[in-house]
């Protein structure tokens, strides 16, 4: 819609002029500022209403003659489907340094000698949570057509819904805006695009919002029925689409061809992949059936592959080729040299007892695996009948899905979650971005984590949209694939929208398409969320939680004020309690106070597989999930992280618990004692730092525990920076003080001529 904003200023000066008035004499007369009058006229500030009639009143003319005087005498018409090409005049909230507030549409802008002036107004969200009262000369009668508006007026302050009107005089200081935390009347997103009719965030207990107890499995069939002839997943880097009812069908074969190798309810279903084609395929054929599936991180190594197997007790691996350091079958080979001599279906490992079957995601053949192509095939001579008898048996609160985390001590443990958790989750996600069938988001977030197969997949399948899938980040598929399949949603971590915005190929692309994502991880910079909003034209929200809590507690919402996204974690999800908890008494912090980041409900984990004491380190008596974060609360009910009570390091969205590097360090020769802590990172948030003791007389370089490293563990994991120290910091009664050593990290690099990236 065109913004004739500038059009006031100008004829403000030209009138103003005409009359032989200077800028100081109209500043005398209206009462405002030679600033104030001086800023509108070169239109650097988006006036008010208030000023405007004051400016109006000073120069002896009506207000009309700055909207737009014509010489029309008879009646004027102004249609509806005509209404948006017509000019809209632009008014801040009053602030001399105020943002554009509402758009007003006039309703009788071709009439000469107008008294009044008809709008037809929308309400734009307020980029901050304070507003300046304004007062002036004149009535207002104010009708709602949709949305809710708040008007507080002198010392009142009223809510008016669709439908409802007011009248009032303005000569009492006053304010519109829309109502907090509501779907404001007329609510546009970054691109001017019209928002659904919904209300942000969404609302426990209203209308249309409740938990489901669908399983994966019915939500996609739902939509196979409902929507079958609409893409569902598409790779748009190799044309590769399938619809709701060709994916359908696809997973009901893989699921019987899992049946077929003996995989039952319950069996433990790891995938090490990339987020290739199968990769959904799989998630759901293992749901239908009731399995879990396992997600394995694509930058393990051996020791962590063969520690994950071990503990999941994992019945089957599915692997694809591995990635461009890390070839998953030779490792695969190595944890089971067994595969290369047995039959198919009939591994008998010593060291991993309950591992049956080895999956190759592809068409290749390897001694030992099945591949899904075969399995595709064997699943095609299953009768149905065994799957819709296995289908009958799961329910929503069965685990479908384990997550390895650190969690907050200790070694990786597995995160169990639920059908309930994980689709519920996704749903409220998507709700707060108002998400609808329409939409289409493309997912360059690896699908082993949280935030790509909660977050984006379960998004996407409550909401029956389009999932366009970018098998590995690179920003230039990621650009590509929204540009040619007019993508609607991205989401990234900081890095990734970095990587995409100062990609050279950048202006290539056509990406006015997008209208919101979700940026999370780690800490959003401002001034990134400021290049988004402008130049991708998307209204970013934030997820706040962890793998535990399924992941989401915590999300801004779209009609949330530019701040409030950037510097907070936003409001509880819907059907989840959050408190700020005093980690020492256990009570409920006030507004205002530091503690930890708890919450109950439907998003809660089920456990951690086999570890019930770990389990109840985290979930209280109260059935309070416990995060590890410091965190505060505000008056307006936003929550703020300001630190972390556990020694978790978060390098750009990857979790590191110190403990496993250390535990891995202390077995190279020459290292008396080790402490891992993180080091301030601009491009990661955190960067992994070892804290190094050595034996007396031994010489080592940072080199050599990097190399020692290289190969056994994730790269992620391997310190960026190694400081070899005489003692650590320690309390008076002889602890740690592992927050000292972040301190010291950047004194220890100024020191050594180390540039902290």
């Amino acid at each position: 819609m065109p913004n004739h904003h500038t059009f006031v200023g100008h004829k403000i000066k030209g009138i103003r002029e005409s009359k032989n008035l200077s800028i100081e004499e109209v500043a005398e007369r209206s009462g405002l500022s030679l600033e104030q009058i001086t800023s509108i006229e070169t239109d650097q500030n988006l006036p008010s209403l208030g000023p405007l009639i004051k400016i109006a009143r000073a120069l002896g003319v009506r207000l009309g003659t700055f909207m737009d005087d014509n010489d029309e005498l008879g009646p004027v018409i102004t249609r509806a489907s005509e209404r948006e090409q017509n000019s809209s005049i632009s008014f801040s909230n009053g602030a001399t340094d105020a943002r554009k507030h509402m758009d007003y549409h006039p309703l009788a802008q071709q009439k000469a000698g107008r008294h009044m002036e008809p709008f037809i107004i929308d309400i734009n969200p307020e980029e901050a949570p304070q507003f300046q009262l304004s007062d002036h000369e004149g009535e207002e009668f104010i009708y709602v057509m949709q949305g809710e508006i708040e008007i507080v007026y002198g010392k009142e302050t009223y809510t008016l819904k669709e439908g409802d009107s007011i009248f009032y005089d303005s000569i009492v200081k006053h304010h519109v805006h829309g109502a907090p935390g509501k779907n404001l009347g007329g609510l546009y997103d970054m691109a001017g695009r019209p928002l659904p009719n919904r209300t942000y965030p969404a609302e426990t207990g209203s209308t249309g919002y409740t938990l489901s107890e669908r399983t994966l499995g019915d939500w996609l069939e739902h939509w196979a029925e409902t929507t079958p002839d609409k893409e569902y997943i598409v790779y748009s880097d190799r044309d590769l689409r399938f619809t709701w009812s060709q994916f359908n069908e696809r997973v009901d074969n893989l699921a019987k061809g899992l049946i077929a190798i003996g995989v039952k309810k319950g069996s433990n279903v790891g995938i090490w992949a990339t987020n290739v084609p199968d990769w959904l395929t799989f998630l759901y054929a293992t749901a239908k059936i009731g399995a879990v599936l396992v997600t394995v991180n694509t930058n393990y190594k051996q020791n962590e592959l063969e520690y994950l197997c071990k503990d999941s007790d994992m019945h089957t691996l599915c692997i694809t080729d591995g990635t461009w350091d890390c070839n998953y079958v030779d490792m695969t080979y190595t944890m089971l040299p067994e595969l290369k001599t047995c039959q198919r279906g009939h591994l008998n490992s010593e060291r991993f007892p309950h591992l049956k079957n080895v999956v190759y995601i592809g068409m290749e053949k390897y001694r030992g695996m099945f591949n899904t192509a075969e399995l595709l095939l064997l699943g095609q001579n299953i009768e149905d009948e065994s799957l819709l008898e296995m289908k009958r048996n799961v329910t929503c609160h069965d685990v479908c899905n384990m997550q390895y985390t650190s969690g907050t001590t200790g070694f990786p443990k597995g995160v169990m979650l639920t059908h309930f958790n994980i689709a519920n989750d996704g749903y409220f996600t998507g709700e707060n971005m108002g998400f609808t069938q329409d939409d289409k988001l493309c997912v360059c977030v690896p699908l082993f984590h949280c935030f790509g197969v909660v977050l984006a997949t379960m998004n996407c399948l409550t909401h029956g949209c389009t999932e366009v899938m970018v098998e590995k980040f690179d920003p230039l598929v990621v650009l590509a694939s929204v540009h040619k399949e007019r993508c609607t949603a991205l989401y990234g971590v900081p890095t990734m929208f970095i990587a995409e915005l100062n990609h050279p190929m950048f202006s290539m692309f056509d990406v006015s398409c997008l209208r919101t994502g979700i940026m999370a991880g780690s800490l959003c910079p401002v001034e990134l969320m400021k290049q988004v909003s402008e130049k991708m034209f998307m209204t970013i929200t934030s997820v706040y939680g962890l793998t535990e809590s399924s992941p989401g507690m915590t999300q801004t919402c779209l009609n949330d004020s530019f701040e409030q996204r950037c510097t907070t974690v936003g409001r509880d999800y819907p059907f989840v309690e959050v408190k700020v908890l005093d980690p020492e008494t256990g009570e409920e912090c006030p507004v205002g106070m530091q503690g930890e980041m708890c919450c109950r409900g439907f998003n809660v984990m089920k456990g951690y597989y086999k570890n019930p004491e770990a389990t109840a380190e985290v979930i209280d008596k109260n059935g309070f999930l416990h995060s590890g974060d410091l965190g505060i609360k505000d008056e307006n009910g936003f929550y703020r992280i300001t630190g972390r009570i556990k020694d978790m390091i978060i390098r750009g969205g990857e979790n590191i618990y110190p403990r496993e590097i250390e535990e891995f360090l202390y077995h190279m020769p020459g290292i008396r004692d080790v402490q891992v802590a993180a080091v301030p990172s601009k491009k990661y948030g955190e960067a992994v730092g070892a804290f190094i003791i050595l034996d007396e007389g031994v010489t080592m370089q940072p080199e050599d525990v990097q190399e020692f490293c290289r190969g056994k563990i994730a790269r992620y994991k391997i310190p960026k920076y190694v400081f070899f120290i005489d003692q650590f910091p320690l309390t008076g009664s002889g602890k740690i003080q592992k927050f000292k050593l972040k301190e010291m990290s950047l004194e220890l690099c100024k020191q050594q001529g180390i540039e902290v990236i």
